[in-house]
């Protein structure tokens, strides 16, 4: 990270065959251009960060800025609540704080959530646990009953079987 104009100054942009030096006034952020594959310089104006050398974009990120969250893991160990540093919570996603740096997660996805409280988490681990056991429930009555049915047709096989034995030697004693 660029953290004094003289830094800035020495800074080069694009490849290292045509290289570009720092213009004045502009954020001092580096931009990989994926189809020339080089950096080049952002070209928003500056104002933001140390020495106001970034634009607000770009700019590092100030220890005031960062929050204290939390994600749960919805894979691997599904119950285990975990610290994070956010920057912000939109209506879908969640700004981390990574390195001195943000970066987007989508707030719900088939790793993690994220809560802005451990009361958050805490009671989404609760429902999710009571949805789980419901299920297990649910799976258990379904079992029980089939195992019934089963015995049911057991049974009704087993009382004709030894019905029909009993009366074919009634009926031949009789006549």
């Amino acid at each position: 990270m660029i953290e004094t104009l003289e830094q800035a100054e020495h800074q080069k942009y694009g490849c290292k065959f045509s290289p570009h030096k720092y213009v004045k006034g502009k954020c001092v952020a580096r931009i990989w251009e994926t189809i020339s594959k080089e950096h080049y310089q952002c070209s928003r104006n500056n104002g933001y960060g140390p020495e106001e050398l970034y634009c607000k974009q770009h700019s590092p990120l100030e220890t005031a800025d960062i929050k204290i969250g939390y994600r749960v893991n919805n894979i691997g160990k599904p119950y285990e609540i975990t610290e994070i540093e956010y920057i912000r919570f939109t209506e879908k996603s969640v700004f981390l704080a990574e390195s001195g740096e943000e970066r987007r997660n989508a707030l719900r996805d088939n790793y993690h959530r994220y809560f802005k409280t451990r009361e958050e988490a805490n009671n989404y681990l609760k429902t999710r646990a009571s949805n789980k056991i419901r299920r297990a429930h649910e799976e258990i009555d379904e079992a029980e009953q089939f195992i019934k049915k089963l015995n049911n047709e057991a049974l009704d096989n087993n009382v004709s079987i030894v019905h029909s034995m009993t009366a074919t030697p009634l009926v031949g004693i009789l006549v």
